[in-house]
């Protein structure tokens, strides 16, 4: 299935192009490495390498999600002191348009189809701290064709004494990241211990597990025929935790959804969101580069 994505997926290397960074021109390439999501191929700047956010039982395909590695940040300690200018994850060292990511971006009408993705036409971005994997499906603005799409990023962190580790999680109701291990993740987060619970559960259910989770060597990938499986899965994880919570809530007992666990995936005690101000305006670049390839053209002269 992941072969099959491959050959179908646009060539993004192509397609992308003028690529800055902090004002600084990049070869798209280096910027931007291939990574599975529950949407598919998708690429990703400044997440952390696979090495160190998977565990060394996860099974990996090709060169994805392979940057470069580094252990001088993490989200509950931010960047060592001894970490340099030009560490990994990038810093962001100025805050403005000029010195943020830049990427224009290309599509093929052949690649155009009007059955496929919702009717949206355009790029799926999402924005999350490096020690995130990316999902998707649930959380994401949309860069609509022919548009210029500015985001304006506002962090929103979190964190916790330590002197509350003292106290039992579930009474401060968060993990700090290294005290709850995961089977497929080294750094426990709500995210990954959902997609973990998720996987597992999953695997007990239909026998396989989608293709973009994290996965042991030997599990077998999902297929088209296991679509309608996935989906009851899903549903069934989702309500039955709904449910457990209910029942909770009014002291009532029940076994409907026994099968489904309790992963008990608290937030972690550290946490960083971004809040995202999102701004588009129309993009005439036919004038822009007609007018690019001879200057002497008149920009209001269109056919």
């Amino acid at each position: 299935m992941i072969d099959f994505f491959e050959e179908v997926q646009p060539k993004f290397y192509e397609d992308s192009f003028d690529c800055k960074y902090l004002g600084r021109n990049y070869n798209c390439s280096d910027l931007f490495t291939p990574i599975l999501t529950d949407v598919g191929i998708c690429y990703t700047f400044n997440l952390m390498d696979r090495s160190q956010i998977l565990s060394d039982l996860v099974t990996h395909h090709k060169n994805f999600h392979k940057t470069d590695a580094s252990d001088d940040w993490t989200i509950e300690h931010g960047y060592k002191a001894s970490a340099g200018l030009n560490t990994y994850p990038r810093r962001a060292l100025y805050a403005g348009v000029p010195y943020g990511l830049d990427i224009k971006l290309k599509v093929h009408m052949d690649d155009l189809d009007s059955t496929c993705g919702a009717l949206i036409k355009g790029f799926m971005v999402q924005i999350a701290h490096p020690q995130r994997l990316p999902r998707v499906r649930n959380q994401h603005f949309i860069v609509p064709l022919e548009r210029v799409s500015k985001a304006g990023i506002a962090p929103d962190m979190m964190t916790t004494s330590d002197d509350v580790k003292r106290y039992n999680a579930k009474r401060r109701n968060c993990h700090f990241p290294s005290e709850r291990p995961l089977k497929y993740f080294k750094v426990y987060t709500q995210n990954n211990c959902a997609i973990e619970c998720r996987t597992n559960y999953t695997l007990s259910q239909c026998g396989c597990v989608p293709f973009y989770v994290p996965r042991e060597e030997g599990v077998p990938v999902c297929g088209a025929e296991s679509l309608r499986c996935l989906n009851t899965a899903k549903k069934r994880e989702l309500l039955g935790n709904v449910q457990k919570k209910i029942n909770a809530l009014n002291k009532v007992k029940s076994t409907e959804y026994d099968d489904v666990p309790d992963c008990q995936c608290l937030p972690i005690c550290t946490s960083m969101y971004y809040n995202i101000e999102n701004s588009q305006t129309p993009w005439d670049w036919r004038t822009i580069y007609k007018y690019n390839e001879n200057p002497n053209v008149n920009s209001s002269d269109k056919k």
